[in-house]
């Protein structure tokens, strides 16, 4: 389920028009603050669905990506003249799982891998099960840097555990014998899979646990949302200062749409744009936003910060950061670094998975 907060974060009212001097709205008998409940019968067509809103049939036109099955909660608002809805909450079809962005929002926000790692010295864990999975943690923090360019992204991804579910799959798809001895081989080296497997024998563990199998659940249901929409895959990037503390950036990747007609003439691999996004936030620098596109072996970009501080330390760097990139054969377009409002620099890159502010319903019929 979307929060009403988050909700309101991500669409803007729901504007109603009227053709033809016909009121859509007046057939569903609203008053002033009423919540009602819809749901999107199917989709005729990209941007146009069919809603059910107290037993009545309307057609709507909409920037927002509305599948059929899904369920809304919308309420009418006093604010403005023109009869308005305000859009709620958005729950997934039944028997459908979906992403509770305002609980993933407080994970990123809050460093749940950060608090997690911190609270492994719990007496509730084993001292065996306390040394795995802080052993494994500290492993997909260095995952990244210590593997180049693709190989560490795949590494991080497979050992964060957001593809245990699909190894789980595959070793019923295969029928796979072996139980247990199955399941502990799988565990080994997969975060998710190893503090599930320790959170199935141990209850008790819950609350130390809880919390990152939660985060890695909703990362997981957002790549998926991702990949069908809009080819973007968001992945954090747990790290640990020299110090043993654990942090956590943001990563955002978003792929070239492939051609679905198969053309010969297609975009060719060296000429197709691929764009990463990174958002990391320090105590003592503030937050740094780094923007980079990808095109053949060219890349090119800028980074985004709120203190002057970060700025003389990034435009001193830039040169060795580019010549770095250069010895690993790729040639440099533009690279600068700038400075911007807090609210620019800090904006989540989960919201960039999701429908932009400004969407709206339209009922035509």
């Amino acid at each position: 389920m979307i929060s009403i907060n988050t909700a309101s974060r991500l669409f803007s009212k729901l504007s109603v028009s009227t053709p033809q001097g016909h009121d859509a709205l007046s057939d569903l008998n609203l008053t002033t603050d009423d919540v009602v409940e819809g749901q999107v019968l199917k989709e005729l067509e990209p941007g146009t669905v069919q809603l059910l809103i107290r037993g009545k049939t309307i057609t709507a036109q909409t920037g927002v990506p509305l599948k059929a099955g899904m369920r809304l909660s919308l309420k009418l608002s006093p604010e403005t003249a023109v009869p308005t809805l305000k859009l709620l909450n958005i729950y997934a079809p039944q028997g459908r799982r979906t992403v509770n962005l305002a609980a993933l929002r407080a994970a990123i926000d809050e460093n749940v891998w950060g608090r997690v790692y911190e609270a492994l010295d719990d007496p509730v864990l084993s001292p065996k099960d306390r040394t795995d999975i802080k052993t494994l943690m500290e492993k997909v923090s260095q995952m990244i840097f210590s593997r180049a360019g693709e190989d560490g992204l795949r590494a991080l991804i497979d050992a964060s555990g957001l593809t245990w579910e699909s190894k789980l799959a595959g070793w019923v798809a295969a029928g796979t014998e072996g139980g247990p001895d199955v399941m502990q081989l799988l565990a080994q080296g997969d975060l998710k899979g190893l503090i599930s497997k320790v959170f199935m024998n141990n209850k008790d563990a819950g609350p130390v646990l809880k919390p990152l199998i939660t985060a890695l659940d909703n990362i997981g249901l957002l790549n998926v949302r991702g990949s069908e929409q809009t080819r973007t895959i968001f992945l954090p990037l747990p790290f640990q200062f020299a110090q043993g503390a654990m942090g956590v950036a943001q990563i955002l990747l978003q792929f070239p749409r492939e051609d679905p007609s198969g053309s010969p003439e297609r975009e060719k691999e060296e000429e197709r744009s691929y764009s990463v996004a990174m958002l990391l936030e320090l105590s003592t620098l503030g937050a740094l936003r780094a923007e980079l596109v990808l095109k053949g072996t060219r890349v090119q970009g800028r980074f985004l910060v709120d203190k002057k501080e970060a700025l003389e330390c990034i435009e001193t760097h830039l040169i060795s950061f580019s010549n770095m990139l250069q010895d690993r054969g790729f040639t440099m377009g533009y690279m600068g670094c700038q400075l911007a409002e807090p609210e620019t620099v800090t904006k989540s890159l989960v919201n960039e998975m999701l429908p932009q502010e400004g969407s709206s319903i339209c009922f035509v019929a």
